[in-house]
């Protein structure tokens, strides 16, 4: 192993502990507001990575890998061990015209920085005003180690999507020969994340349909620069993989607004492609819910939970909250019923909250009722999904 390997292993670890403490921490407390909303992208989406599996071992898998990507900044030696598949040598290495690299918030993200420091490609990288504002400098510095580390005399630059004149600067980079780097999934650009109108696109992901911006579409078509899709995933824990796919550009007689909606689509669909592979190597899940159609998706949700004849007699089960649908957190001093069906919240009492607890197989007393909640409070309960029965 090498000496960076061993140096990057340790700092993991100790990011780790933390990362288990916290989600520790949460649970006991019923901090879970975040860690709900996450469960309930996964649960919609893939539900099959939550079969068999404690949502808090789900949690600690995707947060410790995704604690890895900022991390790697720290280590540029990394970069000799990438690994390249797909349209890399064609497309990229060979031939350094200006690209839109179009990434995704899985595996090792910001691998696609260093890779083209590496390479010698001028470069300006897009980002949301978040993170433009808390986490500029830092990316900036991070670049700087990786130019130093190669001699590099790339030039780098980072975009504000949700600038005014954003379009323009990205168009005006790409005219003066300057490649680009965009993240497909954030709805970042003018508004922000929570825009949901008509300039936006509806595109398939799994059984769900998803808002999302399409100025990358837009700008491939206007200035007729290629879109490389790029992924870039982990295996066997530490090695990178950047995956290169071959350039989506506009077929002759094709309409931007045709190029846009198929073009888009098909960059979901890459992500919805490796994401079958690397489930819990995907940020996404922490934020995802921001870009759903909720009305689609909760109608197809609503169906899945149709509540299903029992197969044992109630005299011969017991009483238990439906975690499986629902959940119970706190925000401050308020408490919370969360249904991931619906992705609707319900603010409950204190008293309220502590009859629902009490029925959690983690938190309760085995499913015993309090012989004094009234029977058609049971029966409310039980009629909208949020108590059900279990076999003893």
């Amino acid at each position: 192993m090498k000496p960076y390997q061993q140096q990057f292993k340790q700092h993991i670890q100790r990011v780790e502990e933390r990362i288990f403490q916290k989600i520790e921490q949460s649970k006991k407390e019923l901090q879970w507001q975040r860690y709900a909303l996450t469960i309930a992208n996964i649960q919609a989406l893939m539900p099959q990575v939550l079969e068999g599996r404690k949502s808090e071992d789900v949690l600690f898998e995707l947060l410790a890998g995704r604690s890895q990507a900022p991390a790697e900044s720290y280590f540029p030696a990394r970069i000799f061990d990438y690994k390249f598949e797909g349209a890399f040598i064609d497309v990229v290495r060979d031939n350094r015209q200006p690209r839109i690299f179009c990434t995704y918030h899985l595996g090792s993200y910001r691998a696609i920085l260093g890779a083209l420091i590496r390479l010698g490609y001028d470069f300006s990288l897009v980002i949301d005003r978040n993170v433009f504002e808390s986490q500029g400098d830092q990316i900036r510095q991070a670049v700087n180690n990786i130019k130093a580390a190669y001699s590099s005399e790339t030039s780098f630059d980072m975009i504000n999507a949700e600038a005014f004149d954003a379009a323009m600067q990205m168009a005006n980079q790409l005219l003066k020969g300057r490649s680009l780097v965009v993240y497909l999934d954030g709805n970042t650009g003018t508004g922000g994340i929570f825009r949901h109108d008509t300039k936006l696109l509806k595109v398939s992901f799994f059984q769900a349909q998803l808002f999302a911006r399409q100025g990358i579409a837009y700008l491939s078509f206007i200035t007729q620069t290629p879109i490389i899709p790029v992924i870039a995933f982990r295996e066997l824990d530490i090695d990178v993989v950047l995956r290169f796919y071959e350039p989506l550009m506009p077929d002759n007689g094709q309409s931007k607004k045709e190029y846009c909606q198929s073009s888009i689509q098909k960059l979901y669909h890459i992500l919805e492609e490796n994401l079958l592979k690397y489930p819990l190597q995907w940020e996404g899940w922490l934020y995802v819910h921001k870009y759903f159609d909720l009305d689609d998706l909760a109608s197809k949700l609503l169906k899945i939970h149709t509540p299903v004849a029992l197969e044992v007699a109630p005299e011969s089960a017991k009483l238990i909250f439906n975690q499986r649908r629902f959940s119970l957190f706190r925000h401050g001093v308020s408490c919370f019923l969360f249904d991931s069906a619906t992705f609707l919240t319900y603010e409950v009492s204190e008293t309220e909250f502590d009859m629902l607890r009490s029925f959690h197989p983690e938190f309760g007393e085995e499913g015993n009722p309090d012989p004094a909640i009234a029977i058609e409070i049971i029966e409310e309960l039980l009629e909208k999904q949020v108590l059900t029965y279990c076999a003893n």
